[in-house]
């Protein structure tokens, strides 16, 4: 029984971890653990759909998690430049 309370405890932080994101990183769709922000790409008919759905949710800066890698996805060209 007591094994089993150790067992989920650490379960619920080992995902917890998983989904955490860092609090500087720019808003961006809910990472899941090891498929990170895929789920929002694969529901769209082109990575083009899905950019624009994220800049049209999130805003011209967003995060989104390749797996366990995070991306910046910027959608502005004078925000690129830093011309802000």
């Amino acid at each position: 029984m007591y094994l089993l309370i150790v067992f989920v405890g650490l379960f619920t932080f080992w995902l917890y971890n998983m989904t955490k994101k860092p609090t500087n990183f720019p808003p961006g769709p809910p990472k899941l653990p090891v498929l990170g922000g895929l789920l929002h790409f694969v529901r769209r008919k082109s990575l083009l759909h899905s950019i624009r759905a994220l800049v049209e949710k999130y805003g011209k800066v967003s995060g989104v998690y390749f797996g366990n890698q995070p991306a910046v996805v910027i959608a502005d060209y004078n925000i690129l430049k830093g011309k802000d």
